[in-house]
Order: structure tokens, then C-alpha cells, then sequence
């Protein structure tokens, strides 16, 4: 969940996990297209590191998906 702290030009917020509440440093998006029960929609979780590990661990074991981590420096 993203808190506004200062509203105005310069935004200062602070997300916290919306699985568990503690300070979230991550978040995962999903964007939906045409075709799609969920047409040209799209949604955002705040994950905190223990909370992120236990979703890749979900999405690779319920899944088989393997999400590859890039540094974003590189990208």
C-alpha cells in the first residue's frame, strides 16, 4: 500500500507490504490486454523481501515459473 506523505510537486510516500504491513521494497504488476476477462486493467502488490521470496517460491513450485532477477542498473 503506497502512503502519500507530502503531497504537492515532490511526491514523498512510503509503501508498506500489503501481505504483511512491514516496509515494502518491491513491487509486482500485472497488466492486462484485449481479450482478457480483465481487459486493458491493471494491478500493483507492495511486497516486502520475505514476502517477495515466498511468491517466487509459490510461483515456481504451484507454477514452474522461474522469474530471472536483472539488475536494473544493467538494464
Amino acid at each position: 500500500m503506497k502512503k502519500v506523505i507530502v503531497e504537492g510537486q515532490k511526491e514523498v510516500a512510503e509503501f508498506e507490504c500489503d501481505h504483511c504491513g512491514k516496509d515494502a521494497h518491491g513491487q509486482l504488476s500485472i497488466h492486462f490486454w484485449y481479450g482478457s476477462k480483465y481487459d486493458l486493467t491493471q494491478g500493483t502488490v507492495y511486497l516486502c523481501d520475505p514476502c517477495a521470496d515466498n511468491l517466487i517460491k509459490i510461483l515456481k513450485q504451484n507454477f514452474n515459473i522461474n522469474i530471472e532477477m536483472k539488475d536494473i542498473t544493467e538494464l
